[in-house]
């Protein structure tokens, strides 16, 4: 992620709620037959979510929707489900599609079969799947060569290989060896994934073949190899991590990374590495996209270091503190997330660490605290620039701030500190404070104005934010603003003039530059 373009990048909150409304409204209802038609045409659709939605229908139908079943397993190609983000959303997708087969029962086997042969590896791979699943005995033979030959192949393919691969457990025992190879792939997904199939699939017996790989020469294989050796034996960790921890204090940034990962996925079995991961954290990554959804857990391809020392557990806290004092921002702020997380009597100390590196030069350290809630101080009693802080301390979300209110009170005393907050150029930060300006109203204007003519593209963006929110007394800004050279500043105020409705703000829409052909 790149993060100078952060200022279009949605709250995590936004994710959440977007997400949980798109699933309300493909949510499964009962089909019926005579609706068959139609979802096969909704399978065919471009929107990710028209596909699932039609899916989970389909599975209510069962045997009913076999005519269903060539579309279904054409849907299985689906490289990207660029569902939030444009992130791929590995085997999520295809796995409700294979899911839907399933479901539709026997009928669908010989289809199947044939799609074994398919030129799309995530065909092969998925329906492999869905035959397993219907019959595992009677098509494990068949199924376990296609899935062992995808893990050789393109990134997708393989790493939902793996996938498949875990979910057949102690089954896939002959895919073992081609598992080993791959704990080393260039690929991260792959990797981590073929780590988790080897969890599942490896029995205590055959541990050795894990232990072999611990002597490997490339110490992200031997990252990989620890993982999953001591999720199958528990007592392993005397050889496993000292792996890990040589992998997290090495000068390999991937390796240190993997190193991560495993410490997060073996959780509270991984507590005594958590002195060697604090110490390392000045050199450490964050990884800030985790918190655009929600940061509540690890998910299996977590690499922020401060939710992966919370699933370490409490143990760590008094190292995480003492970090608190280290001469690292990175070691500072990750501390202090990871603190704010396991306990919140600690926001007094927390909160200045967290404001101040909201300027923080290094973007991942300062992207990282606008993904996370700073701990609000008492509001009383507080002069302007401790109400801001209080107002930038909440998530955005939920009941208006009593800070916010204090704020408008204050009026034009105001607008030059919230001014400085959309200067700053943090985004979360920017579009809290163009809230409260937008509500202060016409003493924030010619502020706002004048922040229109600006260089900064950033600046303009939270600007004319701010002026959408005033509705008619903006329209002579939003109206200059059709023709800024910036295209989110156009699509900002051209959205709210449509919304807006009047006459002037029509006509406006009707001959600007996004607007060639006269139309509104």
């Amino acid at each position: 992620m790149n993060f100078q373009q952060r200022v279009w990048i949605p709250h995590p909150r936004w994710a959440v709620w977007a997400l949980v409304f798109c699933l309300m409204a493909v949510a499964p209802v009962r089909a019926t037959a005579d609706e068959l038609d139609a979802l096969i045409q909704q399978l065919q659709s471009p929107e990710p979510f028209a596909r699932l939605g039609a899916a989970a229908k389909i599975s209510e139908l069962g045997p009913k929707a076999v005519a269903a079943v060539p579309v279904l397993i054409e849907a299985l190609k689906c490289e990207r489900m660029d569902i939030l983000f444009e992130m791929p959303q590995i085997a999520a997708g295809r796995s409700q599609f294979a899911n839907a087969l399933v479901k539709i029962g026997d009928q669908a086997a010989a289809d199947l079969l044939r799609s074994l042969e398919h030129e799309n590896g995530l065909v092969r791979v998925w329906s492999a799947q869905a035959l397993y699943q219907l019959d595992g005995a009677r098509h494990r033979a068949k199924v376990l060569p296609v899935l062992t030959e995808a893990l050789q192949q393109e990134t997708e393919v393989a790493t939902d290989a793996a996938v498949v691969l875990e979910r057949f457990g102690e089954d896939a025992t002959s895919a073992i060896p081609a598992l080993i190879q791959q704990l080393g792939h260039r690929e991260f997904s792959v990797r981590c994934n073929v780590a988790h199939a080897l969890a599942a699939v490896v029995k205590p017996a055959q541990a050795h073949s894990l232990a072999a790989k611990l002597e490997d020469a490339n110490p992200i294989a031997r990252v990989g190899a620890a993982y999953a050796l001591q999720r199958v034996d528990a007592a392993s960790e005397s050889r496993t991590h000292p792996v890990i921890a040589a992998a997290l204090q090495g000068d390999s940034r991937e390796a240190r990374r993997q190193a991560v990962w495993a410490i997060g996925q073996l959780g509270v079995a991984a507590q005594s590495l958590a002195p060697t991961l604090i110490a390392e954290l000045g050199k450490l990554e964050p990884d800030p996209i985790e918190y655009f959804f929600g940061g509540r857990g690890i998910g299996r391809l977590t690499v922020d270091p401060s939710l992966v020392l919370v699933a370490t557990g409490p143990a760590c806290k008094p190292a995480l503190i003492a970090a608190l004092e280290s001469g690292e921002v990175r070691a500072r702020v990750m501390s202090a997330v990871a603190l704010m997380r396991m306990d919140k009597e600690l926001a007094e100390r927390i909160a200045p660490i967290l404001k101040d590196a909201r300027t923080e030069s290094d973007q991942g350290v300062s992207f990282l605290v606008e993904m996370n809630q700073i701990p609000a101080p008492n509001a009383d009693g507080q002069g302007i620039d401790g109400l801001i802080e209080s107002v930038l301390a909440t998530d955005g979300f939920g009941p208006p701030s009593p800070a916010a209110g204090q704020l408008i009170q204050r009026g034009a005393e105001a607008v030059a500190p919230l001014m400085a907050v959309l200067h700053r150029g943090d985004a979360l930060a920017a579009r809290k404070a163009g809230n409260v300006l937008a509500r202060i109203g016409a003493p924030a204007m010619p502020a706002l104005a004048e922040a229109m003519k600006s260089g900064d593209d950033r600046l303009r963006v939270f600007a004319v934010g701010a002026l959408a929110q005033m509705r008619e007394p903006a329209v002579p800004l939003l109206v200059e603003a059709l023709n800024d050279d910036l295209y989110p500043v156009r699509r900002t105020a051209r959205y709210s003039l449509r919304a807006i409705g009047t006459n002037e703000a029509l006509e406006a829409l009707r001959t600007s530059i996004d607007n060639p052909k006269g139309r509104s």
